[in-house]
């Protein structure tokens, strides 16, 4: 019986992505280095540092609701609790939707989203903006997964939203 033989593969495409990937981490790298640059992006996945819990915020608000009797306060305490700013489980501020309520956190996640559409792979997309936003990790790769869970979070919250 003839051996069999494998097909070639497209090595070409994957060498210029493997290639590309250790550009942008280079990039980084260079970037995480410069004071100019390092963590310029963070804000994308860093929790946002509130000075009130979320539980003595709502129970302000209900308080200003109950002392002025404005239907307002009553509205915006719904408004929070259905937002999923807070964690239910936990009645603290959610990382991911805190974050995600940031225009320039959905603008991006858009923005890696397109890449995607346009025919980059994922893992460039995201590649890319870590390079570019020079985000704070203790690897590039942590970096990268940073900011893969945030938009699976991003496209959780888009499939629960459509616009």
């Amino acid at each position: 019986m003839p051996k069999r033989t494998k097909a070639p593969r497209k090595a070409g495409k994957r060498n210029e992505a493997a290639a590309r990937h250790a550009a942008l981490k280079a990039k980084w790298n260079e970037r995480y280095q410069n004071p100019n640059y390092a963590g310029g992006g963070d804000w994308l996945i860093d929790k946002p540092e509130l000075s009130l819990d979320a539980a003595p915020f709502i129970r302000t608000l209900r308080t200003l609701g109950q002392v002025t009797q404005d239907r307002r306060f009553a509205d915006l305490c719904t408004w929070i609790m259905q937002s999923g700013l807070i964690d239910l489980a936990t009645g603290h501020w959610s990382r991911y939707d805190t974050t995600l309520a940031n225009p320039l956190t959905r603008e991006t996640c858009e923005m890696i989203e397109d890449l995607i559409a346009r025919g980059t792979s994922e893992r460039l997309a995201i590649a890319e903006a870590v390079a570019e936003l020079a985000i704070g990790a203790n690897s590039f790769e942590a970096a990268c997964k940073s900011v893969k869970r945030m938009l699976d979070e991003h496209r959780k919250l888009v499939r629960q939203n459509p616009p």
